[in-house]
């Protein structure tokens, strides 16, 4: 995040010993959040206490002596502050001269201001609540979610909307208001609008389906289909127009998600920019594969906004991880499992992995033309890949004609074949996959 300091350096005098008053700063346009430190000798018992006024003159925070440095912003806050944008504008320090023993007495003010920058924001959209069939209340789950390193949360809960109007203010964390309609034809995430029906849930026919979600999107929500592939409850209307957003990775990697991923694939393919999500769909935390591990998304964003949530799902790039250590290495220059750009019509393909693993030397030796996305790169012939899973999908370009046999192997640097396999490519986006 960019960053700017400034430095004041006040004198208390000995005649506003026992008093309050204020220093005025101005804090510039296009800040988000701001850090005040202060330092004054502490020789002979001195004490000077410290609080904030905004812009409009409101009461921000006091920390008294306790602390000498804090924090305001619109996700965080030091303790005893309230949570708020840095406004431009005329702000004040407030001062408290308690014991000024020293005439005057020198004081040092450091106020950083944080401008926001694109950073990767990680969360997770589809979780269920005590509200509906999960084992954790909101604010478990949202504190599980910041032990886990997360940013943003959406509680979905089936058919279930009332836990919206009191979501636990966390800092550090946007809870994103969503409801899952749960039908029998399929599952739906209906996100950014705390109450999205007008009336109740219920639709048994399409046309009823059809005004429900219209009426949603009518008010802003934004609606995803939920593991359209998953064989206990699959999309079976008939209509892939109504939604805006495919879930395309729900909990742990399967067939579902890679069925689920050539689905959304084929609407690329035919022209259709169809943004992609995923939710570890987590309930309860006895199971170890549902403990916001199975994935999280990772969005490109500059600052953050909680009223923007299409904004944010649309016109930023997307990449989804396995977990919060996934995440910190992608970090750090990492690529991401699976990725898409809006500003491309194919989707990228990766590895089904647990963990990441440092380059062992195996690499890629196929036909030219053949590409494999692997950790959202694209991989040509003799190019070494790093191996960090137990499958391998294989995403066949456009330039490979339909119609003719294609062989591929995996080989170390001692040519020694580790795997080896013949396909027939029948169309453009065939996906298949390979033991590693």
């Amino acid at each position: 995040m960019k960053q700017k300091t400034i430095t004041i350096r006040h004198q208390v005098p000995k005649a506003k010993e026992g008093k309050y008053y204020s220093i005025p700063f101005e804090v510039p346009e296009g800040v988000e959040s701001m850090r005040i430190r202060y330092t004054y000798p502490k020789a002979q018992k001195a004490i000077v206490d410290l609080g904030l006024m905004d812009n409009q003159g409101r009461f921000i925070g006091w920390s008294g002596s306790a602390r000498n440095e804090i924090t305001v912003g619109p996700y965080d806050a030091t303790p005893g502050y309230w949570m708020t944008r840095a406004e431009k504008g005329s702000w004040q320090i407030l001062v408290g001269a308690y014991h000024i023993p020293a005439d005057p007495l020198p004081v040092t003010y450091e106020i950083t201001y944080l401008m926001p920058d694109a950073r990767w924001l990680a969360g997770d959209l589809h979780v269920h609540s005590t509200a509906s069939d999960g084992k954790l209340s909101p604010y478990e789950l949202g504190m599980l979610a910041r032990k886990r390193g997360l940013d943003f949360l959406a509680i979905a809960d089936h058919n279930n909307f009332c836990e919206n109007f009191a979501l636990p203010k966390i800092p550090g964390l946007t809870l994103i208001p969503a409801v899952e309609w749960t039908h029998y034809k399929g599952h739906m995430n209906f996100f950014g609008i705390k109450a999205p029906f007008d009336q109740s849930f219920v639709a048994n026919d399409i046309d009823e389906m059809r005004t429900l979600i219209q009426q949603a999107k009518n008010k802003g929500a934004l609606i995803s289909v939920n593991h359209p592939k998953c064989p206990r409850c699959p999309y079976l209307w008939e209509d892939d127009t109504i939604f805006d957003l495919v879930e395309i990775w729900n909990g742990p990697m399967r067939k579902a998600n890679t069925d689920a991923i050539l689905w959304w694939h084929q609407m690329l393919l035919s022209g259709r920019k169809m943004p992609i999500v995923g939710g570890s769909d987590f309930h309860r935390t006895l199971r170890i594969s549902q403990t916001f591990q199975s994935n999280h998304v990772c969005i490109c964003e500059v600052g953050r906004n909680r009223g923007h949530s299409k904004r944010h799902f649309i016109r930023n790039k997307l990449c989804f991880l396995l977990s919060p250590r996934a995440k910190a290495q992608y970090r750090k220059g990492r690529l991401p499992v699976w990725s898409y750009d809006p500003g491309r019509k194919r989707a990228q393909m990766g590895v089904h992995s647990q963990k990441y693993t440092t380059r062992d030397g195996t690499s890629a030796d196929h036909r030219p033309g053949c590409e494999i996305f692997l950790q959202g790169k694209t991989f040509r012939e003799n190019d070494p890949l790093e191996r960090s899973g137990k499958q391998l999908d294989i995403c066949l370009s456009e330039s490979d004609p339909p119609g003719r046999k294609i062989s591929f192997g995996l080989s170390n640097f001692q040519s020694r074949i580790l795997k080896q396999m013949t396909i027939d490519h029948h169309q453009e986006g065939h996906l298949c996959s390979i033991g590693l």
